[in-house]
């Protein structure tokens, strides 16, 4: 019988394995955090505007892309109205949308937090008859615009 400690032959650890293991850890991880809207890919935000919230009749479902102005704790916000340009980047217009959410509605992409003055959100909703959109879906994309 051969003692171990005698120098018998001794086997390196299998590295291969636990590099496959943390690149797998990562990837699920990841993975999570993307499918939760916690993390995104630059370039994946798509941003709509159509049809315009100026002609946007009471009870349509539209779009809006606006620099914040104030938000309040009850889940409103007023924004200037950001138009696109025909070199993709937005300008803030002298317009503003008044928008408001539901208490326990999440932001689609970014969080709750994020919308405070300065910021750029994207509002898909309904349209009343006093010019409110009442969002159905709430995009802070302040990282995914250039602004002029």
């Amino acid at each position: 019988m051969k003692d171990s400690k005698q120098g018998g032959s001794r086997r390196a650890p299998d590295r291969k394995g636990l590099l496959a293991l943390i690149i797998g850890v990562v990837a699920i991880v990841l993975l999570y955090l993307y499918a939760n809207h916690l993390i995104t890919v630059p370039g994946s935000v798509q941003l709509s505007s159509t049809p315009k919230f100026a002609s946007a009749t009471a009870g349509s479902q539209t779009s809006v892309v606006c620099q914040v102005i104030s938000s309040s704790g009850n889940n409103s916000l007023d924004g200037y109205i950001l138009e696109q340009t025909s070199t993709g980047v937005y300008q803030r217009t002298n317009n503003v949308v008044h928008i408001v959410w539901g208490a326990n509605q999440q932001v689609s992409v970014g969080r709750n937090q994020d919308i405070q003055q300065g910021a750029i959100v994207q509002a898909d909703g309904r349209v009343d008859a006093a010019r409110v959109l009442h969002a159905d879906q709430l995009s802070v994309v302040t990282n995914f615009v250039r602004l002029q």
